[in-house]
C-alpha cells in the first residue's frame, strides 16, 4: 500500500486545485478573524472544512476514475483495500494540512496584532485533537462518496448537499444548546429562560446526541469555543466531557464508514 501511497501523494503535489484551496483556506483565515481574542476563531476553519474536503476528494477520485487509474491499479496487482486505504490516509492527510494553514495563519495574525487567548495550553489542544477526529470523521465520508461514484460531478453534489444539509442540522442543535447556555449564564433572564427556554434533561441529551453523532455539528462546536456576555469572554459548556465522546463517536463512525466503503468498493465494477 505504501508505493501506492506515496504515488498518489506525488500527484496531489501537482494536484492544482490542491493548492487553490491552500490559498482560499489562509484567504479565508484573514478575511475572518475576530479579534481580540484569538481563541473564538481559532477552529473556526472547522465551518467550512467539509465544502473544501468535498471538492478536493470528489476531483481527486474522479480524476482515477475517468483517466482509468483505479483499474490499471488494479491490473498491476493491487487490491481494492490497498487502494481505498491510500485515498483515505492521503485525504486525511490533505484535509489536516489545510487544518494547519488555518491556525497557523490565526497565530502569526494574532502575533501580529497581539491579540490575547482565553484558554490554557492544555484546553487549546484539547480542542485541536478534537478538530483532527472531526476531520478524519469528515474526510471518510467524503472518500467513502467518491469512490462509491465514477463521476466526480455527481459525487461533489452529493458530497455539497450532505454538507449542508448535515451542517444546517448541526448548526441549529448547536444553536439550540447554545442560546439555553447562554440565557442560564444571564442572571436577568434566568427566571424568563425557565419558561422560555427551559430544554429537560432528556431532550438536552437528545440534541447533545444529535450533535455529536453529526459530523458538521462537532465542527460547529469546535468553531465556536467561546461566547461573548456583557464584555466577558466565558467558554461553552454546552456538552459534558466533550472531548472523550467526540473521540469516540468520531472514531467508531469513522471505522463504520470506512469498513462499509471497502466492502461497498469491493463489489463495485470498475470499466
Amino acid at each position: 500500500m505504501s508505493r501506492i501511497f506515496f504515488a498518489e501523494l506525488r500527484r496531489l503535489f501537482h494536484f492544482r486545485l490542491y493548492y487553490i484551496e491552500c490559498a482560499a483556506v489562509v484567504l479565508f483565515s484573514v478575511l475572518y478573524f475576530n479579534p481580540p481574542v484569538i481563541d473564538s476563531f481559532l477552529f473556526y476553519i472547522m465551518i467550512v472544512i467539509g465544502a473544501f474536503s468535498a471538492i478536493c476528494v470528489s476531483q481527486f477520485i474522479g480524476m482515477e476514475y475517468s483517466c482509468g487509474t483505479i483499474r490499471n491499479k488494479l491490473a498491476t496487482g493491487h487490491t481494492r483495500m490497498e487502494i481505498y486505504l491510500a485515498q483515505l490516509i492521503l485525504h486525511i492527510f490533505a484535509a489536516v494540512i489545510l487544518f494547519h494553514l488555518s491556525v497557523l495563519t490565526t497565530i502569526i495574525a494574532g502575533a501580529i496584532f497581539n491579540w490575547t487567548y482565553y484558554f490554557s495550553v492544555q484546553t487549546l489542544f484539547a480542542y485541536y485533537l478534537a478538530c483532527i477526529c472531526t476531520i478524519i470523521f469528515i474526510t471518510a465520508i467524503s472518500v467513502f462518496v467518491s469512490m462509491q461514484s465514477s463521476s466526480n460531478l455527481s459525487s461533489l453534489v452529493i458530497l455539497l448537499v450532505l454538507y449542508i444539509g448535515l451542517s444546517m442540522m448541526g448548526t441549529n442543535f448547536h444553536s439550540a444548546l447554545r442560546e439555553q447556555e447562554m440565557s442560564m449564564t444571564d442572571t436577568s433572564q434566568v427566571e424568563n429562560s425557565l419558561d422560555e427556554h427551559y430544554m429537560d434533561a432528556r431532550t438536552r441529551m437528545g440534541f447533545e446526541y444529535l450533535l455529536l453523532i453529526n459530523p458538521y455539528g462537532q465542527a460547529t462546536y469546535e468553531s465556536m469555543p467561546i461566547f461573548e456576555s456583557h464584555g466577558e469572554y466565558l467558554p461553552m459548556q454546552i456538552l459534558k466531557n466533550p472531548f472523550p465522546k467526540i473521540f469516540l463517536f468520531s472514531a467508531v463512525e469513522s471505522i463504520g464508514i470506512t469498513a462499509a466503503g471497502i466492502l461497498s468498493f469491493r463489489k463495485k465494477a470498475i470499466k
